[in-house]
Order: structure tokens, then C-alpha cells, then sequence
């Protein structure tokens, strides 16, 4: 049985509220998103609190000498090492709350090896095509969603019991697809962080995939801001279906989630072929993109396509060259039927697409 996280005291209540405004204070649409992520703090003490060896990298608990509350030491302060913190000096009476402080810090930010230097570097000059980083970028933003929305349609149509011999192949179908989500977004995770050479603070997937979040925001921010608006007002959009109790409504908007996930997938993909970036480094950023086993690969995208808008269409393991533009106009064609702005959006950011075509 967990223990009920200590509370602050009132003064370093107020010192934490404040640090955190400083870190939330972004654009009105998306303040409410991080601010969740604050007052979840109590929450996620619970889940700590048989963890609290477990820290970020670089991250330590300094412990006052001789002083315990209820059996656990009396937290002084949290030591954030070489990382580029300004917390003040919070003194903590529960180790379980300054350890979810240290967590819920590193979800509110980028990966903190992006600085705003590199992000610039990123953006005028990136060591890969810059579609390529959008499309594992909102990969991840994808996936998360999508496995979420899978997880509420689970428990709007079985709730907590075991489904029964008639229902056990839909719970089983709709359980592999929030399986296939999770590890899609640990797999793009893996990839951006070799790609971009991110390598601290290490991380479990949950925190992962917050950073890479916000990490979409300021990337697409600064490269293309019409595309940016777009996404982050498709992310309310998904953001808000998370009231839906109705299983017919959650699953049209998984559908229309897979559908522009695929399709912007494989768009982004085919860009990232025909950009003319001449600093790219074949060695860091080699693909082969008509292989379909290559993840992330324009032909890796033409399968995800093809299931999810129930194409007949086929191809062996590696896609013909002559059928590349059929999977793109059928991408084209799949985020029209449910986002044109979208596609609009697309094109303008990357040119190497060609002229839209309405």
C-alpha cells in the first residue's frame, strides 16, 4: 500500500509554482497541456515511491544527515549535476515528490541536448533532411495518441472485466494494435535519439515521448509555422476526444488518426527521398527507402498506408520504383478525405514535394 505524498510547505509550495509558471509559460493553446503535467505531481508520487533510486541521468537526491520522516530520509534537495537547471533550492520532506519533481521537469521541455543554438543548426542546416525529422517527430506524436485512444476504446467496450469467448478476438485485435503504438513510439524515440546524438537523461518511454512533444512543437515552430498551427490545433483535436465514452465516436476518430498518421507518414517520407539537402550525412542518415523492412522507409509507409485505408494493393519486399507515385497520390488522396489543410500545409513546408495539385 502506497503512502500518501507529504505536502510542501507553504513557502516552498510557492517556489515551486513559481519555477514551474517560468517553464510553462508558452502560447496560451498550449500552457493548459503542460500545466496538466504539473499538478499530476501528487499523482505520480504515488507511482515513484517504489522507485526513488530511479532518476534522469545525472540527476541525485542530497539527503540531510540523520533525518527521516516516516522511515524515509528527509530530502534537502534535489542535485540536477551538469544539467542547465535554475531550480531554486526546494527543500523536499518526501523523496517521492522531489523524484516526480525531476521526472515531470524533463516532460515539459525538449530534450535538454537540443539547446536553442542546435535548434537553429536544425533548422538552417540539419545533418538530415528535415522531413525526415518531422516524420519520426510526428511518428511519435502519432503513435502516442492513437495508442491512447486504442487503450479508452478498450475500457468503453470491456471496461475492467475479461472479454468472453465472443468478444475475445476484438479484444485481442484492438490490444495488438496498442502494443504495435507503444513500440512504434519507443522505435522512433531510439531513432531520433540516434540521429540527433541525444543521449541523457536516460528516460522510461512515458517520459520519452512528452520530450519528443514538446521537441515537435519547437521544431516545427521555427521550420514551418503554418504547418505548426496545424498541428497543434490536430493535436487539441485528439487531445479533446479523450471525453468520448462512446465506442462508435472513438473509434472514427482512430480511424481518421490512422489514416492521416499513414498517409502524412509516407509524404513526409517520399520528401525526405527527393530533398535536395547537400549536408546530409550519408553515414548517420542512411536508408534504403524502397525496402519495406526498413522502418520508417517510404516502402515501410506504403504497408501502414495500405491498412489503414484497406487498399488492395501489394508489393513484394522492396517497392518498384514505378509504383511510387500510385502510394504517394493514394497518401494524397487518404489526408484530403479527412484533413485538406493538412496536405496544404505539407506542401508549403516542403517543397521537394512538388506543386499541390488540387
Amino acid at each position: 500500500m502506497f503512502t500518501r505524498p507529504k505536502r510542501l510547505s507553504e513557502p516552498a509550495y510557492h517556489q515551486l509554482v513559481e519555477f514551474f509558471e517560468s517553464r510553462c509559460d508558452a502560447d496560451s493553446r498550449t500552457r493548459h497541456e503542460r500545466w496538466r503535467l504539473v499538478f499530476g505531481l501528487e499523482e505520480r508520487a504515488y507511482l515513484h515511491r517504489p522507485h526513488l533510486d530511479r532518476l534522469p541521468r545525472g540527476i541525485r537526491l542530497v539527503v540531510s544527515p540523520g533525518m527521516e520522516y516516516r522511515g524515509n530520509p528527509y530530502v534537502h534537495t534535489i542535485d540536477w549535476g551538469d544539467n542547465p537547471v535554475d531550480m531554486p533550492p526546494i527543500e523536499f520532506h518526501d523523496p517521492a515528490i522531489a523524484v516526480a519533481v525531476a521526472w515531470t521537469l524533463f516532460t515539459l521541455q525538449r530534450p535538454l541536448a537540443i539547446d536553442d543554438a542546435r535548434l537553429r543548426v536544425l533548422v538552417e542546416d540539419a545533418p538530415v533532411a528535415r522531413s525526415r525529422l518531422v516524420g519520426l517527430l510526428l511518428s511519435v506524436r502519432f503513435a502516442d495518441l492513437l495508442s491512447n485512444a486504442t487503450s479508452r476504446m478498450l475500457r468503453a467496450c470491456f471496461g475492467a472485466h475479461a472479454p468472453d469467448p465472443q468478444t475475445a478476438d476484438v479484444h485481442g485485435a484492438l490490444t495488438r494494435v496498442e502494443t504495435q503504438y507503444r513500440l512504434r513510439c519507443g522505435l522512433a524515440v531510439h531513432e531520433l535519439s540516434r540521429l540527433l546524438g541525444v543521449e541523457e537523461p536516460e528516460m522510461n518511454l512515458r517520459y520519452e515521448v512528452q520530450r519528443w512533444r514538446w521537441m515537435l512543437h519547437d521544431y516545427v515552430q521555427a521550420l514551418a509555422p503554418r504547418l505548426h498551427e496545424h498541428l497543434e490545433a490536430l493535436g487539441r483535436r485528439f487531445e479533446d476526444a479523450r471525453d468520448l465514452d462512446n465506442p462508435r465516436e472513438i473509434w472514427d476518430e482512430i480511424c481518421d488518426g490512422r489514416q492521416l498518421d499513414t498517409c502524412a507518414g509516407l509524404l513526409l517520407a517520399r520528401a525526405a527521398m527527393l530533398d535536395p539537402q547537400s549536408n546530409r550525412d550519408p553515414l548517420r542518415d542512411f536508408m534504403d527507402p524502397l525496402v519495406s523492412r526498413s522502418p520508417f522507409s517510404l516502402a515501410w509507409w506504403c504497408y501502414a498506408v495500405m491498412e489503414a485505408v484497406e487498399a488492395e494493393l501489394s508489393f513484394g519486399e522492396r517497392l518498384p520504383a514505378s509504383s511510387v507515385e500510385k502510394f504517394v497520390e493514394l497518401a494524397r488522396t487518404g489526408i484530403e478525405q479527412v484533413d485538406a489543410e493538412l496536405l496544404d500545409a505539407l506542401y508549403e513546408a516542403f517543397p521537394s514535394l512538388g506543386r499541390r495539385v488540387s
